[in-house]
């Protein structure tokens, strides 16, 4: 009997190329995902640092203020007996300025009489002072602020 001639099947070549691509798709995608996500824990990392330090001023301010707020008749009577005897002139005491650190931050507490007149030449006198130091640190090369 007379048959039909079977058509041959060639095989075709395995798809070696596709898998390859696939794989380096997938891993440009999961490259893609995992810079997202660091950059965002980054801007999460950066606003909890700037909400602390917020808060540990804050908190330091209160701490300042509740510890010396109550004895500030205390410390103006002090300074008032300390200036009698020394025969100073009490206005020449205030303002009273002290820098206090807390947790690492430096708190700069002014306390001052709010009854007494201001003194015009202390003014001028501190005005010129800091003038001549910006000035001083321009010549030199160096900005203040």
């Amino acid at each position: 009997m007379w048959t039909l001639p079977r058509k041959r099947r060639t095989r075709r070549p395995p798809r070696k190329g596709f898998v390859l691509l696939m794989a380096l798709m997938l891993i440009a995608l999961a490259a893609l995902v995992l810079t997202g996500l660091a950059r965002y824990s980054l801007t999460l990392a950066a606003e909890s640092e700037r909400q602390r330090e917020d808060m540990q001023l804050r908190w330091g301010a209160i701490s300042v203020s509740r510890a010396l707020l109550h004895r500030t008749d205390q410390l103006f009577l002090h300074n008032e007996q300390l200036a009698t005897e020394q025969g100073e002139k009490i206005a020449e005491l205030f303002p009273l300025e002290e820098t206090v650190r807390l947790g690492g931050v430096d708190f700069r507490v002014i306390l001052d009489d709010e009854n007494r007149k201001l003194n015009v030449n202390r003014v001028i006198r501190a005005a010129a002072q800091r003038s001549h130091a910006r000035h001083s640190h321009a010549r030199r090369g160096r900005r203040t602020p």
